[in-house]
C-alpha cells in the first residue's frame, strides 16, 4: 500500500495541489477525495481480478481481445517516454535545488539509470523496501512542512474559512485535474503485479488487499491535505 502511494504521488499531484490551492484555498479538496475514491475502487478491481483468476491486467486485456494488450504496449511506450522524461527532469530539479553546484541534465540521467539499476538487479523486493523508506520520509517532510506553515500563517483561520467544498468561476480544469491527477495511473496498472509478487492468491486476501489499497489512498489523501494547507499558506 505504501509503495503503491509512493507510485501514485508525483510533481502533478504536488503541482496542482499547490496551484489549486493558492488560488482558491481548501475549497477544491472535495476534487481529491472524489479523485481518491475512483482511484481506490479501480485498484481495487484491479487486485480482486487477480485473486480471482490469477490474472495480471495485461493478459486480462489479451483474453478479451488479442489486439489490446498491443494497443496498451503503444500507450506504454508513449506514456513511459513522456512520464519517464517528466520524472527524471523532476528528479534532476530536486536534487539540484539541494545541490546547486551540480548541473541538472547529468543528474536526471544519473538518477534515471540508478532506478533501472534497481529494478533489474534488486527487483521487487529491493524496490519495495526501499519506496517504503523513501514514502514515509516524504510524508513526515511534507506533513511538518505543513504543520509548520499553519504555526506561521497570519490567519490560520482561512484553512476553516475556505474549507467548505465550491467551484470557483475559472475553478473547472483545476478540478478535474485533481479528479484525474491525484493518484497515478502507473501505479494501478502494476498493482496486479504487486499482489502476484506478494504471493496473494486466493479470496482470502481480499480483506487484506483491500486495507492495503485504503490505507494506499489514505495517505495520498493525506499527502493532498498537507499540499493543500501549503499553497493556501
Amino acid at each position: 500500500g505504501i509503495v503503491l502511494a509512493a507510485a501514485g504521488i508525483g510533481a502533478a499531484d504536488m503541482v496542482t495541489a499547490l496551484s489549486g490551492a493558492s488560488a482558491y484555498g481548501m475549497g477544491l479538496l472535495w476534487a481529491a477525495l472524489v479523485g481518491v475514491i475512483v482511484k481506490f475502487a479501480i485498484t481495487e478491481a484491479v487486485g480482486r481480478l487477480h485473486l480471482a483468476t490469477g490474472q495480471t491486467p495485461m493478459s486480462s486485456l489479451r483474453s478479451a481481445g488479442r489486439w489490446l494488450p498491443w494497443v496498451f504496449i503503444v500507450f506504454l511506450a508513449v506514456i513511459g517516454l513522456v512520464y519517464g522524461a517528466a520524472l527524471g527532469s523532476v528528479a534532476g530539479l530536486a536534487a539540484s535545488a539541494m545541490f546547486p553546484a551540480l548541473p541538472v541534465t547529468p543528474l536526471a540521467i544519473a538518477l534515471s539509470v540508478v532506478a533501472g539499476i534497481m529494478v533489474v538487479v534488486g527487483r521487487y523486493g529491493l524496490f519495495e523496501r526501499l519506496m517504503t523508506g523513501f514514502t514515509i520520509l516524504m510524508f513526515v517532510g511534507v506533513i511538518g512542512t505543513a504543520a509548520a506553515m499553519i504555526g506561521h500563517m497570519e490567519d490560520p483561520g482561512q484553512l476553516v474559512s475556505t474549507l467548505p467544498p465550491s467551484l470557483p468561476e475559472g475553478s473547472v480544469m483545476t478540478a478535474l485535474a485533481l479528479i484525474g491527477g491525484i493518484g497515478g495511473s502507473a501505479g494501478i496498472a502494476a498493482y496486479g503485479y504487486w499482489v502476484r509478487e506478494k504471493g496473494w492468491r486466493s479470496a482470502t486476501w481480499l480483506p487484506i488487499m483491500r486495507a492495503d489499497s485504503a490505507i494506499s489512498f489514505g495517505m495520498v489523501f493525506l499527502f493532498v491535505c498537507a499540499m493543500s494547507v501549503l499553497g493556501t499558506g
